[in-house]
């Protein structure tokens, strides 16, 4: 199938970017990777070649990533919709589905997975932070809200979803639009799409978590099916088998494993799924390098099995 992947990312997360196009190729994905970003190309991104506004990098045979300088103030978590409508309307008019991935994720199946997947409704993620019942405060407050501006919503799950993933089939195009909607009012609420909302939240709002928010409200807004999965789908919880997303802070390449260990703070799973995910066919550590990162996780992951954080 015709499928696109797209990402945005800025500062030390092509890191992060480079491990999830290391495991999307060893997964089986082969075509375009748009890669918004703001600031400079990642050091390992050469040479590139100019297509029109596009510098394209081949990372190997049947994948190439096309980087889109953005010039846009908005913050890239508030940008994910506007994006992926522009991927996919002017670059890539043919796909059938596109995918969106925050760069702190790495895939751990067969990409043909990801196809099926979307193919039976808009796929989604459960949050850590899931379930928000119907008949929250919050959902009550987004409803209310949302009628204010002369819009109905109706949610067709109690989930809470990760804002880092979302699969969409052309047939369910819309739900980008519906997306953009909701942040339009959004924008209105807060005064502005520059900032996140990350650093202190107080969930008693309504845009606490400013790009998830929008996103699951948007869900109650599409007449599309959703195709959900739980906790597993990023490794928040264990037995996952699809997909791991290393939230919170720090990333797993600014982690100081040992000193958080001794803290109480184990590697988690994505953190162990990203070291095995930077060395093919994109290798951004040297082989000395990526011996001490990898040392020091094995080495935190067994302090860790001694000292938890109570």
């Amino acid at each position: 199938m015709d499928s696109t992947v797209c990402t945005l990312f800025e500062k030390n997360f092509h890191y992060g970017l480079a491990a999830l196009v290391n495991s999307l190729y060893n997964n089986g994905y082969r075509g375009a990777v748009y890669v918004g970003f703001r600031g400079e190309l990642p050091p390992w991104a050469k040479p590139v070649s100019e297509r029109g506004d596009v510098s394209v990098f081949r990372v190997a045979e049947g994948l190439e990533i096309c980087f889109l300088r953005l010039e846009t103030a908005v913050h890239l978590a508030n940008y994910k919709p506007d994006f992926m409508l522009d991927v996919w309307d002017s670059h890539c008019p043919n796909s059938e589905q596109l995918f969106y991935f925050d760069p702190d994720i790495v895939i751990k199946c067969r990409w043909e997975f990801f196809e099926e997947w979307a193919k039976k409704g808009i796929a989604l993620c459960e949050d850590v932070n899931s379930p928000v019942p119907e008949t929250h405060p919050l959902r009550k407050g987004w409803q209310e809200l949302f009628t204010r501006h002369g819009i109905e919503l109706s949610f067709k799950t109690d989930l809470y979803l990760n804002g880092g993933f979302v699969g969409v089939d052309r047939r369910n195009h819309n739900f980008l639009n519906a997306w953009c909607k909701v942040q339009a009012v959004m924008e209105e609420e807060i005064g502005g799409l520059e900032q996140a909302l990350f650093d202190k939240p107080d969930r008693t709002t309504s845009f606490a978590k400013t790009d998830q928010d929008a996103l699951n409200i948007a869900t109650g807004l599409t007449q599309a099916s959703l195709s959900l999965v739980g906790k597993d789908g990023m490794d928040f919880i264990s037995g996952g088998y699809i997909m791991s997303h290393a939230i919170g802070s720090p990333k797993p390449w600014n982690n100081k494993y040992i000193r958080r260990a001794l803290g109480g703070s184990a590697p988690s799973l994505a953190e162990k799924e990203y070291w095995k995910n930077v060395e093919a066919p994109l290798r951004i550590y040297s082989p000395l390098t990526l011996s001490g990162h990898r040392l020091r996780v094995r080495l935190a992951a067994a302090i860790g099995r001694f000292i938890r954080r109570r």
